[in-house]
């Protein structure tokens, strides 16, 4: 018997706390669908967003640790054409109260899509990705932001420090409001 992980991380996780032989364990990368991605063409005139807009974009779980109010609050700090686009569910009452009681503060300025099909439109619309999670083992959503060309924004948890690692163009952030704002602001002077 083997047990797959979908990161180093994890593998060594095991090796260390639980009593299993590295020989034992296999690691293998997350996959992503790459028709997924396809297709023409994004969201902005759907969703009344200008072309002038920048847009800072979550693809997700709306869950604890995933702070995504996180990214709302960064509204505060950025000019007004900054703006959020958040695509997922959750399904635990109260973050999803806490998350629709933060996006009403930023009405205007976000966004929320609910759960797409059309994941390749939603990526075309962003300017940003910002994944300020407090934990995760590897995020699909990253590999799937790079492979549409996005830049992103991530927390230094679970598997990124491979992925940057491995070559994957991410810029570390503290999972702060402040953090997501000072970096959405030096990406976007570039």
């Amino acid at each position: 018997d083997k047990a797959i992980c979908v990161a180093r991380w994890v593998n060594d996780l095991l090796v260390k706390e639980f009593p299993m032989d590295a020989d034992r364990i296999v690691w293998i990368w997350n996959g992503v669908d790459e028709s997924a991605l396809e297709g023409e063409g994004d969201l902005r005139e759907e969703i009344g967003l200008d072309r002038s807009d920048k847009v800072i974009g979550y693809v997700g779980r709306i869950a604890p640790g995933k702070n995504v109010d996180l990214i709302l609050r960064a509204l505060q700090y950025l000019p007004e054409e900054f703006k959020a686009l958040i695509v997922g569910w959750g399904t635990e009452r109260a973050e999803m109260d806490n998350f629709k009681r933060a996006l009403s503060e930023f009405e205007g300025r976000a966004i929320w899509l609910g759960q797409r099909r059309d994941i390749g439109r939603v990526y075309r619309t962003m300017d940003l990705f910002c994944l300020p999670s407090e934990h995760e083992g590897n995020a699909m959503v990253i590999i799937e932001a790079a492979m549409a060309g996005v830049p992103i924004l991530a927390s230094n948890v679970g598997a990124v420090p491979e992925l940057v690692d491995a070559g994957m163009k991410i810029e570390i952030i503290r999972p702060s409001a402040h953090d997501i704002a000072l970096k959405a602001m030096e990406l976007m002077e570039d």
